[in-house]
């Protein structure tokens, strides 16, 4: 079921609320709200004189290309995040680029399985939470899955190719 994410403004203060689908939106002051926005998009609203702006985190600042195949060789791999410390952060943080200093657009867990799309030194360009994802372009492509960002692969296990 899919569940969507409505931002309420309320004297220049964003806030959000979540509703799963087939709910209806709250009112505020008789109007619906306004700004649907599909996880997992994290959005961030700005307010201006009572009109807020999304910005959503899953924007990359590297995107992550798929390299065309002939079309019957799998143009990605799947991995599942391993090796995790569950006493210590316990997640694998998911970035818009390849590398710590781009930002951080998520998290990862020991277990989630991710289809590897691009490697950049130790840095994979991966999309995450989906029950199928096709890796068989036979073109050149940019991956747009909106579940896509950039982990360092020393917490990836290679499950198939």
């Amino acid at each position: 079921m899919d569940e969507h994410v409505y931002c309420i403004i309320l004297k220049g203060n964003a806030a959000l609320w979540r509703a799963r689908e087939g709910e209806t939106s709250p009112q505020v002051a008789g109007e619906k709200m306004k700004f649907p926005l599909r996880p997992p998009y994290a959005a961030s609203f700005l307010a201006f004189g009572g009109i807020a702006t999304p910005v959503l985190s899953n924007e990359l600042d590297v995107e992550i290309t798929e390299t065309g195949g002939d079309g019957q060789i799998a143009t990605c791999v799947s991995s599942r995040v391993g090796g995790l410390d569950p006493n210590g952060d316990g997640f694998l943080a998911i970035r818009s680029g390849p590398g710590t200093q781009y930002r951080k657009t998520g998290e990862l867990h020991n277990g989630e399985v991710v289809y590897i799309y691009e490697q950049r030194g130790q840095w994979a360009g991966v999309v995450y939470r989906t029950d199928r994802e096709g890796c068989s372009a036979t073109q050149t492509r940019t991956v747009t899955h909106p579940n896509r960002g950039w982990v360092h692969s020393n917490w990836l296990r290679d499950l198939a190719g």
